[in-house]
C-alpha cells in the first residue's frame, strides 16, 4: 500500500494535507526490513582515539571530536563531520525504550512502537502492547503514580524521527582522514531521543508551520551543545537552526518524499505484525485487503506529473 504524492507545484505552495504528511502540525506535547535503504544519522558522544604520526612519531590522539555527526551508511560504512545540514521532508515521532540484557544468550532489545505524525494517539509496539507500556493521554500527576509505574515510563523515550537528505560538513573517516568525495544529499533518517534535543530539533518545524511553510522547501543546520554532568562526563544535544532561504521543488523531491512514505509503511507493517505475534493475532487475508482499502481511502491520491 502507498500514497499517490503531490506534482512539485502542489509541494512548492503550502497546503494542509501536504503539511500533515510531513510533519508540521501538532508535535505531540499537550515491517522496518532487516536491510534499510536509509543511512542513519547520530551524534557521536565520545571523541573516537586514533594514531597520527606528530613530529615523527606515532601517537594517541582525537580523530573525530565529540558532538560530530555522523552518518552510517546502509552498508554500515560511517562517515563523520564536525555539522550536518538536511532538506527535511517530514518528520513523525514514536516511543522506544531498551530493555536490559541478562547474559550473553540473553542479549538487550529495543521495544519500539508504529510511527505516527503525533503522540496524541496509541501507539503499538513490537512487544505486543502500547506506548512501551506508557499509559495513554497526559499524565497529570506523575508522583502519583506507582513506583515501579515511575520507573517504566522514565525508560521510555520520544522519539523525533526526522526523514530528509543531509550533508556532512568536512567529512571524515574513523581515522580523522579527509573524505574528499562524500556523497552530498543522502536520504537519512534521524532518531532524536534525548529530551533537550526532542525540543530543540522541533524547533524548525514549529517556524514553518507558523510561517505556513513546507519543510522541504528549505535547510535546517544541524550542530551540537556540550552538556556537563556531574560525575564529569559530557554529551552533546541537538542545536537546529532553519535557513531563511525558500526552495523550490522539483519532481525528483516527489519521488523521495514517496520513498520515505513507502520505508515507514514498511517500517509499521513490521511493528503490526510483530504486535500481531506476541497477541497471537491472526488476519486473514481478505480482511487484509479490507484494512488496506480503508487506511488507503484516508490518503489523498494526486497524480504525480
Amino acid at each position: 500500500m502507498t500514497a499517490n504524492i503531490v506534482t512539485q507545484d502542489n509541494m512548492n505552495t503550502y497546503n494542509a494535507e501536504m503539511a500533515k504528511i510531513m510533519g508540521v502540525g501538532d508535535d505531540g506535547d499537550s515491517s522496518e526490513t532487516k536491510t534499510s535503504t536509509l543511512a542513519r544519522v547520530k551524534i557521536i558522544h565520545a571523541p573516537i582515539m586514533g594514531m597520527k604520526t606528530i613530529d615523527g612519531e606515532e601517537t594517541e590522539t582525537v580523530v573525530v571530536k565529540g558532538g560530530s555527526y555522523s552518518i552510517q551508511m546502509p552498508d554500515d560504512k560511517i562517515v563523520y563531520g564536525s555539522k550536518l545540514t538536511m532538506r527535511p521532508f517530514m518528520q513523525r515521532y514514536m516511543y522506544k525504550k531498551y530493555v536490559q540484557g541478562t547474559d550473553a544468550d540473553n542479549p538487550g532489545y529495543f521495544v519500539k512502537t508504529i510511527m505516527a505524525d503525533s503522540l496524541n494517539q496509541d501507539l503499538k509496539d513490537t512487544h505486543g502492547g502500547y506506548n512501551c507500556g506508557k499509559p495513554a493521554g497526559y499524565i497529570k500527576d506523575f508522583k502519583a503514580l506507582s513506583e515501579d509505574m515511575q520507573k517504566l515510563i522514565r525508560t521510555i523515550k520520544r522519539v523525533r524521527v526526522i526523514f530528509g537528505l543531509a550533508t556532512l560538513t568536512n567529512p571524515i573517516d574513523e581515522s580523522g582522514k579527509k573524505i574528499s568525495n562524500f556523497d552530498t544529499n543522502i536520504p537519512v533518517i534521524f532518531e532524536v531521543d534525548n529530551r533537550t534535543s526532542f525540543k530543540t530539533s522541533g524547533e524548525p518545524f514549529t517556524l514553518l508551520a507558523k510561517r505556513k511553510h513546507l519543510p522541504i522547501q528549505h535547510l535546517i543546520d544541524f550542530s551540537t551543545e556540550v552538556q556537563e554532568l556531574k560525575t564529569g562526563g559530557k554529551y552533546y544535544t541537538v542545536i537546529a537552526k532553519l535557513r531563511s532561504e525558500s526552495m523550490d521543488v522539483n519532481k525528483e523531491d516527489a519521488e523521495t518524499l514517496q520513498s520515505f512514505l513507502d520505508w515507514i509503511t514498511n517500517y509499521n507493517s513490521y511493528v503490526t505484525t510483530s504486535f500481531d505475534e506476541k497477541r497471537g493475532n491472526s488476519v486473514s487475508q481478505e480482511e487484509a485487503e479490507i484494512i488496506d482499502q480503508i487506511v488507503g481511502d484516508d490518503l489523498p491520491e494526486i497524480e504525480v506529473a
